[in-house]
């Protein structure tokens, strides 16, 4: 896979398991309700605007829903 992403000119980061968990809750407060395997995006927003250029566009996918899953 590591190929792929440099041949694609992509990156990839890391997050904490603690910010999945917040961004899954702060989703949540505004209604989108996921799984935290799906809010993993949302924490890594962060490190992402600091790699891309600002006039990029960023495009998210909130795939899984919150159902399939307890609240740790």
């Amino acid at each position: 896979m590591g190929n792929a992403i440099g041949e694609s000119g992509g990156f990839c980061v890391r997050v904490e398991e603690k910010a999945i968990l917040h961004a899954r809750r702060d989703l949540a407060r505004h209604g989108f309700f996921v799984e935290p395997t799906t809010a993993v995006v949302i924490a890594a927003l962060e490190q992402i605007f600091k790699i891309v250029e600002r006039d990029q566009t960023i495009v998210i996918s909130l795939t899984g829903s919150g159902l399939k899953s307890v609240e740790a």
